[in-house]
């Protein structure tokens, strides 16, 4: 909504605030929210250190050597997919806790506390159990969240094949080599999809 009211030019003179509230959204799905998480599934290698590492998907379903959760299986699900989030409406199955057979074990709600008993911000889980635990209510993905982010994100990115990135990293005085002791990284992804793939200028501090 917000993203929209720039591009159509709707209130030109709030601009700057409704992509200040627009960043807020994607600061909230990349982690800046009260779980911590990243909802986007495993994207451990693209920088998040704390990224969603399972979700309710056939593909990548519960159980799956190849493709259930992050550092169990082969892989984990792909990188990228937005489960649908906190539900605080989240329940069992009314089969619970003692008609669903075989499963009524899987009934005990220690195991799905949270997103039970949990304040609306933090009911979420990650987790992939299907019935009667039911966790596509919270973590499947659907086209609806997925394209939303997508849209919003796009209006953030530049389609500028260069980009300057200035970067201040404070650390202990080195009085042997006159520099500032760096006391981080810092990680450059260079996505271009064509060569020449170059890094202009690296300098020490």
């Amino acid at each position: 909504m917000f993203a929209d009211m720039i591009y159509y030019s709707l209130d030109t003179l709030n601009n700057q605030n409704y992509r200040g509230a627009a960043l807020g959204f994607i600061n909230y799905f990349h982690g800046i929210n009260p779980t911590a998480f990243c909802y986007l599934t495993n994207m451990g290698s693209y920088g998040a250190e704390n990224s969603v590492n399972e979700v309710y998907h056939s593909w990548f379903s519960d159980g799956s050597s190849l493709w259930d959760r992050v550092g169990t299986s082969a892989y984990g699900p792909a990188p990228g997919f937005m489960p649908g989030g906190v539900n605080p409406t989240y329940a069992l199955d009314f089969c619970c806790p003692a008609g669903c057979g075989s499963y009524n074990s899987l009934c005990n709600t220690a195991l799905v506390t949270p997103p039970l008993g949990q304040p609306i911000q933090k009911s979420y889980r990650d987790w992939n159990t299907s019935w009667p635990q039911n966790s596509w209510t919270i973590t499947e993905p659907g086209i609806y969240t997925q394209a939303s982010y997508l849209r919003l994100i796009s209006g953030f990115l530049s389609s500028s094949s260069q980009i300057q990135i200035k970067s201040v990293i404070q650390g202990f005085y080195d009085p042997a080599n006159n520099r500032m002791n760096k006391k981080d990284t810092v990680k450059a992804y260079l996505r271009n999809i064509t060569s020449p793939y170059s890094l202009p200028t690296l300098q020490n501090l």
